[in-house]
């Protein structure tokens, strides 16, 4: 699948809507650089719709999504709820922004949107969210003698934003090898994962695997280290980004507000 291809699958996906996009990228295993051979384009995307979509009595579907069979999956985010999601620091928005696989960039409005975002990042609250979903993926092996091994990604890379976060009180990378860069520059946990990658590449997805030696007990110190978290981020007023939505939303539908 081809970058062009994609893009042209998400310009049909937005006309059929009448929206229009602010930014869209890659999420999930492709974005964080450990995809097998057969994984999915998770494609994630904000946009916005004309201002008589939210001029409305009713309440509106927030979400466009299409799951296609040819192993491209698209959900957006209406920009109102992108905001609300931004106030709250919402970490799958801030891993959207870190990746390194872009499809479209707004080049005058995706910039402020994202500098928005930074501002509103709550340290608390995305280490709060690593820890818990590496919590909930290791709870799934750690008393188990054999796992998939593709969970040791998961819960590394969530133990590792997590620790990320903590030390440098900004969004964690997106990438994976960033992660490993920082913590693990060379060693054994570093050889032991990229041997791992290059098999999981190779397209074995969910092969079972023996408890790793080098891998478990690495897991279990990142736990107790991270143990303690950030500080809680001082409450921010929400008018930029009231003063950017409807800046969004006025001025890139003209003649609207002159009706």
């Amino acid at each position: 699948m081809t970058n062009e291809q994609i893009c042209d699958r998400l310009k049909g996906l937005l006309a059929r809507h009448d929206a229009k996009c602010l930014f869209a990228v890659e999420s999930g295993s492709r974005a964080w650089g450990f995809e097998s051979a057969n994984s999915d384009y998770d494609v994630r995307f904000v946009y916005w719709m004309p201002v008589e979509w939210y001029l409305s009595i009713e309440t509106r579907r927030d979400v466009i999504e299409e799951i296609g069979d040819d192993d491209l999956d698209f959900a957006g985010w209406d920009l109102r709820k992108a905001l609300l999601l931004a106030k709250k620091s919402n970490p799958s928005l801030h891993d959207w922004l870190a990746t390194h696989e872009s499809y479209y960039e707004d080049a005058e409005l995706f910039p402020e949107f994202k500098q928005l975002c930074l501002d509103f990042f709550d340290p608390q609250a995305c280490f709060h969210h690593f820890r818990s979903m590496a919590t909930g993926n290791y709870a799934d092996f750690r008393d188990t003698p054999t796992l998939p091994f593709k969970k040791y990604f998961y819960v590394m890379r969530s133990l590792l934003c997590a620790r990320f976060i903590f030390d440098h009180q900004k969004p964690a990378p997106c990438r994976f090898g960033d992660l490993l860069d920082e913590y693990y520059p060379s060693g054994d946990v570093r050889d032991e994962i990229e041997h791992m990658l290059e098999i999981k590449r190779s397209g074995v997805e969910l092969a079972p695997m023996p408890r790793n030696q080098v891998l478990h007990p690495e897991i279990e110190r990142l736990f107790q280290i991270t143990s303690e978290p950030p500080g809680k981020r001082t409450v921010i007023p929400t008018v930029p980004l009231n003063v950017f939505f409807r800046k969004v939303v006025g001025y890139s539908w003209p003649g609207i507000m002159d009706r």
